[in-house]
């Protein structure tokens, strides 16, 4: 049973900046980011710390990919800042308290909003005033409202998009690959699985998989090193497939005979 206590290391924030932050619109992937950031600073009294792509992807448990663009997007938004001693150094993280330099969504579109709002007003005065100063009030309402509804469905328009692009991407990825990478013993590359790597274990389904990985566990001789997670789920699962095995027991390569030997190496010199 989880028993947490104070006693054992707290982070320190202050009431008014956690308010903020979680009435900040953010999506699931930055505030999880955001959390892990305040963490490791305010966690350890610090006001930034050297934090890693790897580390902070370990400790949210997010593709290192994934944690880049979260970052980049904080940072264009100024909840955070990010700086870097060398090119050879971690670069170093913190978060910026002053929640009013913070740029939102809600803030963009309301900037934007503003920004279209006094254009059109300038531009609808300018030119009633010249043509019939009685239609000036009439007309900056039209265009008032005009404005704000566009900006307004516009802003609706890219957060679906968003939306559609991000269950896209949850569609293309293989549901049990965390599963399966939680398995094999050598994690090594894990960003280099390719999507199309990805969209074929889905094909083939866990089950397969995890036979093929208990058969690669079963036949690899212990003084081979291991492949790469990246080789293994890219391609190397292949010959480890019931159908692979059924072939190897068909062709009689388990055969006593003193010429199995050099035929297996010449199976695995032609295999493709």
């Amino acid at each position: 049973m989880a028993n947490p206590q104070k006693e054992t290391g707290y982070t320190a924030i202050a009431n008014e900046l956690l308010e903020h932050i979680v009435q900040t619109k953010l999506n699931g992937t930055q505030f999880r980011v955001l959390l892990f950031v305040i963490r490791r600073t305010y966690g350890f009294q610090q006001k930034a710390a050297e934090l890693s792509l790897s580390f902070i992807a370990n400790g949210v448990g997010i593709h290192r990919n994934s944690v880049h663009t979260t970052l980049k997007q904080l940072e264009a938004m100024q909840i955070i800042t990010i700086t870097h001693k060398a090119a050879t150094t971690p670069q170093k993280i913190a978060v910026e308290k002053d929640y009013q330099k913070w740029i939102t969504v809600n803030a963009a579109v309301h900037k934007s909003v503003d920004s279209t709002v006094n254009q059109s007003i300038d531009s609808t005065v300018n030119e009633s005033v010249d043509s019939n100063a009685a239609a000036v009030p009439e007309s900056i309402d039209s265009t008032v409202n005009q404005s704000v509804d566009r900006t307004v469905n516009e802003s609706v328009d890219q957060k679906r998009n968003r939306k559609r692009n991000i269950e896209k991407n949850i569609l293309c990825a293989c549901p049990f690959f965390e599963t399966l990478w939680a398995e094999y013993p050598n994690k090594k590359g894990k960003a280099k699985v390719t999507q199309k790597a990805m969209w074929e274990m889905n094909r083939l389904g866990y089950e397969k998989l995890h036979r093929a990985l208990e058969r690669y566990q079963a036949e690899k001789p212990a003084w081979q090193h291991w492949q790469n997670g990246s080789t293994f789920f890219n391609g190397g699962y292949l010959d480890y497939l019931d159908e692979s095995a059924g072939k190897e027991q068909t062709n009689g390569t388990t055969g006593t005979d003193d010429t199995s030997d050099d035929w297996k190496r010449l199976f695995e010199k032609c295999r493709i």
